[in-house]
């Protein structure tokens, strides 16, 4: 699936959970009186006369839907790493995009922030959420774990979707 395929269907269904008002809180912890509220973005599931294509690939870096300011990028990563702490994140909405291939399925965390999984797969168009914090947090930590089978890519940015700070 090429970059303009998955934006499209990244736009159709960020529109389609819109409509559905579904949200929800995600794991981890907050600051007191903080609100973090996650907006998974559904992926399309192949039918039987639609034929499956590979996803994007892991070795190349991704681009956010949304036009806005990378805050971590890594491409090409194998199992688990862990990122240096990132400059202080204000209240916004970040974009998380992230794929993997090999078996099973990686955990993307943002340090006191929240968790998700991306399951891993030749035919995996990955996973893209979107983070809308009332809160700023400080020494955040991108992590992903997975098993030395599982190649990975992930951008972090901020997203027009809501609001971000001003760069």
């Amino acid at each position: 699936m090429d970059t303009a395929s998955r934006r499209q269907l990244l736009v159709a269904a960020g529109s389609a959970l819109a409509l559905g008002a579904v949200s929800a809180c995600s794991g981890g912890a907050h600051p007191a009186g903080s609100r973090v509220t996650t907006s998974p973005i559904a992926h399309a599931v192949a039918s039987a006369s639609t034929p499956v294509t590979a996803g994007p690939d892991p070795a190349q870096p991704l681009p956010l839907p949304d036009p806005g300011r990378v805050l971590f990028q890594a491409s090409d990563r194998t199992g688990s790493d862990r990122s240096a702490a990132l400059p202080p994140i204000d209240p916004g909405t970040l974009g998380i995009d992230a794929v993997c291939s090999g078996p099973g399925k990686i955990v993307v965390g943002l340090s006191d922030i929240g968790t998700f999984d991306v399951s891993c797969g030749a035919a995996s168009p990955g996973e893209y959420n979107q983070l809308v914090l009332s809160s700023s947090y400080r020494s955040v930590r991108v992590s992903v774990q997975g098993s030395s089978r599982n190649t990975w890519a992930l951008t972090l940015g901020w997203t027009d979707s809501t609001s971000h700070p001003a760069d």
